[in-house]
């Protein structure tokens, strides 16, 4: 089983008020906590059905800019693991 480890944030900034989008960064950890690289993370809003496609770095991680306010489902694939949502 692939654990994942995703940091929700929205961004919010004074200076700029008018912001009506976020920013989602998370990590992909294997079960002994081990970064997984290159693994394909597909980000849904539950709302509207649109599907963002991005794949994490060397690092295990991922960022999804410019994301308006809603429910995600987050899955993750990597070879070897089970899928992960």
């Amino acid at each position: 089983m692939l654990l994942v480890t995703a940091l929700m944030l929205l961004l919010s900034n004074p200076a700029s008020a008018q912001r009506t989008t976020g920013t989602l960064r998370g990590q992909v950890l294997d079960p002994t906590g081990a970064v997984v690289p290159d693994a394909p993370v597909t980000i849904t809003n539950q709302e509207t059905g649109v599907t963002l496609k991005v794949t994490t770095t060397s690092a295990g991680t991922y960022t999804v800019p410019s994301l308006i306010p809603g429910l995600y489902r987050i899955s993750v694939e990597a070879k070897g693991f089970k899928s992960f949502c």
